[in-house]
């Protein structure tokens, strides 16, 4: 057999060659955008020197491919088709601008043990850590991330102008009990996610290792797959252990975390409003700038006449229904919600202003109540009259985070504004790298310390539900009964 070769000695000119990789990733079929039908799966060699390529298999030989390359074994592989990428494709390693096509003529050999190309699996790969995702988001940064799942949410699906795209939303944490929704589309949903909820459903929090995924504005902040992520379950490496010790230790501080729905205050836990750039609203409103999150310094006043309107939606996306009954079971047509009960939900018109001007735009449900539970009202927000909200906030003066948003076809405006989170210029919670990897009071909203003043944002289509809210703090009241007490019917 000829010498083997390095992937950076191969190129489409070579008319025979060899070359001894190991295969350190497998990702997921998918159909090709500018070939619909046409269906392909990504691997990832890498030589005994640390060079990568990507190889693809295709159509009908994917199986057979697939099966005969298995994940970290060593090959010789001979004469696989090269060809050069085209502008922008994603490769693994920059320096090498080359693909290699497998299928069932290329001659895959097995490598003896002793000669195996040694890699560490996980062990190399950079993670970010939590309190870096609101930099990633802004940066548009690609990043790898390694925490535990603890709780899928009830989310299937979402609809599209042009199709059905399966979406599950998982709870995901690290060992400093920061959680934040992740979100898997498509081929990563019904692959790694189906695998991940059955072992949440058989009481088991998986640890995993998820390469190449995006920070985004869902929720305020979130993580998201893309359509090169690669979903690792079971990392061998030194983080991962600690992570499994933690999960270990604290399996009652991560039901509660569960139940708090902590989750929705990524945005404010990790961005640290106090510490951003503040524009003025005449910035906000002139800017054509949509992947920009705005923190500006504002008022609040509600424009509503009377009681706060409601309507009746899914109790998970909170997309309206024709229904006028709460209660009522049923499967929600938007994110295939098997287990959506007919709930009220709340969309308030507000006014921010500051010295510059001011722009409209609106409350939904998640920030309504839990701007409730810092003004201390507790009662429910259709009981409520918007003049009397206007006198309790008139002195007070938020942090609010912004994104402008394109309006829908219906829409007469020009451009629409996204509350992504609301909080107070004072107390606002922190993700310090000296936390502890085990959950402590000072990091849930109730405890003595955490009594911070804040609320997180919710997108039109959020998972929060009204029935587990969050016990937050809230800012003094005039009389102090209703301390600590839920929401109450009128």
């Amino acid at each position: 057999m000829a010498d083997s070769l390095l992937i950076s000695d191969i190129t489409p000119q070579l008319a025979s060659w060899t070359c001894k990789v190991s295969i350190v990733e497998k990702l997921n079929i998918r159909e090709s955008s500018k070939s619909p039908g046409k269906l392909y799966k990504p691997f990832v060699l890498q030589d005994i020197v640390g060079n990568k390529v990507k190889a693809m298999a295709y159509g009908q030989d994917i199986s057979v491919v697939d099966q005969r390359l298995e994940l970290y074994r060593t090959y010789n592989i001979s004469n696989a088709l090269v060809t050069a990428v085209y502008p922008n494709f994603n490769v693994p390693d920059e320096h090498y601008k080359f693909l290699w096509s497998i299928n069932r003529r290329t001659l895959i050999q097995d490598v003896d043990e002793e000669d195996k190309i040694d890699v560490q699996k996980s062990a190399e790969i950079v993670t970010t850590p939590f309190s870096l995702f609101y930099n990633s988001m802004i940066k548009r940064d690609t990043i790898n991330v390694l925490g535990a799942i603890i709780y899928k949410l009830p989310r299937e699906f979402v609809v599209t102008e042009k199709k059905k795209k399966q979406a599950n939303d998982f709870i995901f944490v690290d060992e400093k009990s920061q959680p934040i929704i992740f979100t898997m589309w498509d081929e990563c949903a019904s692959i790694q996610g189906v695998e991940i909820q059955n072992l949440l459903e058989a009481g088991i929090y998986p640890i995993v290792l998820a390469k190449r995924v995006a920070a985004t504005t869902y929720q305020g902040l979130s993580l998201s797959t893309r359509y090169d992520t690669c979903i690792e379950l079971y990392p061998d490496n030194q983080h991962a252990t600690a992570l499994k010790q933690w999960r270990s230790a604290n399996a009652q501080a991560i039901q509660k975390m569960n139940t708090e729905q902590l989750y929705m205050d990524s945005l404010v836990r990790f961005a640290l409003p106090e510490m951003q750039s503040k524009s003025h609203v005449i910035d906000v409103k002139s800017s054509v700038d949509e992947t920009r999150v705005f923190w500006i310094l504002s008022t609040l006043r509600f424009l509503e006449n009377g009681y706060i309107p409601f309507y009746i939606g899914c109790n998970s996306c909170n997309k309206g229904i024709n229904s006028t009954v709460e209660g009522v079971h049923f499967q929600c047509l938007n994110c295939g919600n098997i287990n959506g009960v007919s709930t009220k939900r709340f969309r308030l018109s507000v006014e921010l202003s500051d010295a510059t001007g001011e722009l409209q735009t609106n409350l939904f449900t998640n920030e309504v109540y839990k701007l409730l539970r810092m003004l201390e009202i507790n009662i429910n927000p259709d009981c409520i009259n918007s003049s009397d909200l206007n006198d309790k906030v008139k002195a007070l003066t938020f942090i609010v985070a912004l994104k402008i948003v394109r309006p829908n076809i219906h829409s007469k405006a020009k451009k629409n504004f996204s509350v992504l989170s609301l909080s107070f210029p004072t107390d606002i919670p922190t993700c310090s790298d000296a936390q502890s990897t085990v959950v402590h009071d000072n990091v849930l909203p109730n405890s003595p310390e955490g009594k911070r003043k804040l609320i997180g944002g919710e997108n039109n289509d959020s998972q929060y539900k009204e029935a587990h809210l969050p016990d937050l703090p809230t800012i003094a009241t005039t009389s102090g009964k209703n301390k600590g007490k839920k929401h109450q019917k009128c």
